[in-house]
């Protein structure tokens, strides 16, 4: 027995000083992205979330992750220097060396938050020195166990932060002209001017290390990371990364923390970060009490919203559920055609029944032209070239057309012509309703391309709302949503589509005598003509 015990003490005291002798050896394992850092007796680890492990996996040079608030995005974002900097090409005397930029919009904010989480997770990374003097600067120095592939690797690391606060255009020019580094880390992008973003991607990187210290033909990679609570729908964030999409810049969206049932929120089983929040799954719907709708999308489900004295008017609308970047065209399905005909601002939608769900693929939104012009200069132009043999089933406008504008659209769409089944504007939005607050398998049944239709996602997330009134002592909108183009335009194109999926044997009902007139010989012939309408 005491020879046991012994023995057992003797075991404890080998682990003991092993562990102290590796003490200073940090372990990142590059084929699961976690880190390990010795603080002994025991260890600092980041372990990513669903999110994180598809952002670090991914080399864009320029990425974004919107998320909610609480959600672990900067320490994503900390994390993901870490990676980067055992990634670098070692320099020509065996180390790897990098240098990062944290970008905040003040000082104040950069050091009780931004800096505050760096603290908190890569105090222990190595020797870790703050230098304060012209400017403020962070050094890590560090020996890495790097793991890729299942196969270790032991390397020294050197790495220097350069946090900097950038609150206006001046600040940009007077802090960032000389600066060289490896990469940049922007926090809370949507605080900072785009001038930042612009600068920083302009030709200022790679600029560190320099090539002379590196092997020959080195080469390294060298960006720009951002997280970010959701903006506005027109704000330049949005702009560059839903609408214009340059080449290698990619915006990730984490999941919501809670998610609506029935009238009540919930906790999201998806939702990322509740381990690391003292009692998150209670605090997040604590969150929702006493705030509006609009609060709550923005701040605690991470969708793109204004937060103004205007009322939306599809609450039940979820960016994650209700849009995609791509919604594919299925040739085996008829085409929906609905135009909002305007004198000077026509818009029309292209979309179609995929089974049991409406999806809504392309958008046209005419300025200062006719109905006849945007059919002929877009429109048609499109159809040839993505619809070419597909069927029209038809072609919507509004019931209340007082000029020649569904005679223009004849003159392209033939008999597919037909008038919606009503302008009731309360019929029309509840039509749209009734697919938004229906799932199936968890798919909505309203989908929308977000690369096909910016300006109806900008509507459906919150220009396209209900104006508030002045009247004294409570709260009261106008009862019909506010008509302001393009998003207004286009919402009715949109519900004029969704009155004829929704109740198509109303639709039928109303063309009825010409409809049950038509032979089995016309209605062939019908078809035929609708195959002509795409350039078949």
């Amino acid at each position: 027995m005491f020879k046991a015990e012994i023995s057992n003490t003797l075991r404890a005291i080998e682990a003991r000083d092993a562990l102290k002798a590796n003490a200073d050896i940090v372990t990142v394992d590059l084929d699961n992205y976690t880190i390990k850092i010795p603080t002994y007796p025991d260890f600092v680890v980041y372990t990513p979330t669903k999110t994180a492990l598809a952002f670090h996996r991914t080399d864009d040079r320029v990425r974004v992750v919107r998320g909610h608030v609480g959600s672990g995005k900067t320490t994503m974002m900390c994390a993901e220097i870490v990676f980067r900097a055992v990634k670098m090409i070692a320099c020509r005397d065996g180390i790897k060396r990098s240098r990062w930029a944290i970008v905040r919009n003040t000082y104040g904010d950069l050091d009780k938050t931004t800096l505050t989480t760096w603290k908190m997770w890569f105090s222990s990374l190595g020797l870790m020195k703050w230098r304060e003097g012209k400017s403020f600067t962070i050094n890590h120095t560090f020996t890495v166990d790097l793991v890729k592939e299942g196969v270790t690797e032991r390397h020294k690391v050197e790495f220097e932060l350069l946090p900097i606060a950038l609150d206006n255009v001046a600040d940009v020019t007077k802090h960032l002209k000389s600066l060289e580094v490896t990469g940049v880390f922007l926090n809370e992008l949507s605080e900072l001017n785009r001038m930042v973003l612009d600068f920083f991607s302009g030709g200022r990187l790679p600029r560190f290390p320099a090539l002379k210290d590196l092997p020959e033909a080195a080469i390294y990679w060298c960006g720009i990371f951002c997280d970010t609570n959701p903006p506005e729908e027109d704000s330049w964030i949005y702009k560059l990364f839903e609408t214009d999409r340059p080449p290698e810049y990619k915006m990730l969206v984490q999941p919501p923390a809670v998610i609506k049932q029935g009238e009540k929120y919930i906790i999201n089983p998806e939702a990322e970060n509740l381990k690391n929040i003292s009692n998150g799954d209670v605090e997040y719907i604590k969150m929702t009490y006493g705030k509006d709708e609009a609060f709550i999308r923005v701040y605690l489900m991470g969708e793109y919203g204004t937060l103004s004295d205007q009322k939306k008017v599809y609450y039940s609308y979820n960016d994650n559920i209700h849009s995609s970047d791509h919604v594919a065209i299925d040739k085996r399905y008829n085409l929906l055609i609905s135009a909002d005909l305007g004198t000077v601002a026509p818009c029309i939608l292209i979309a179609q029944m995929q089974g049991q769900i409406l999806c809504v693929i392309k958008e046209f939104c005419g300025e200062f032209t006719t109905i006849r012009e945007l059919c002929r200069d877009s429109v048609m132009p499109w159809l040839s070239e993505n619809c070419k043999g597909m069927k029209i089933d038809t072609c919507l406008y509004d019931p209340a057309d007082t000029y020649d504008g569904a005679d223009q659209l004849r003159e392209f769409f033939d008999i597919a012509v037909k008038p919606a089944l009503t302008n009731s504007i309360l019929t029309r939005i509840d039509a749209v309703t009734q697919r938004l607050i229906r799932l199936i398998r968890g798919q909505g049944c309203l989908v929308i391309s977000r690369t096909g239709c910016p300006q109806l996602r900008k509507g459906f997330n919150g220009k396209y709302y209900y104006r508030k009134t002045k009247v004294i002592g409570e709260d009261r909108y106008t009862e019909e949503p506010h008509k302001i183009h393009p998003f207004s335009d286009i919402h009715d194109a949109l519900q004029y589509v969704a009155l004829h999926v929704n109740y198509d044997e109303q639709i039928n009902d109303i063309y009825s005598k010409k409809d049950e007139a038509m032979d089995e010989y016309e209605f062939k012939r019908y078809r035929d003509k609708s195959d002509s309408i795409t350039g078949y």
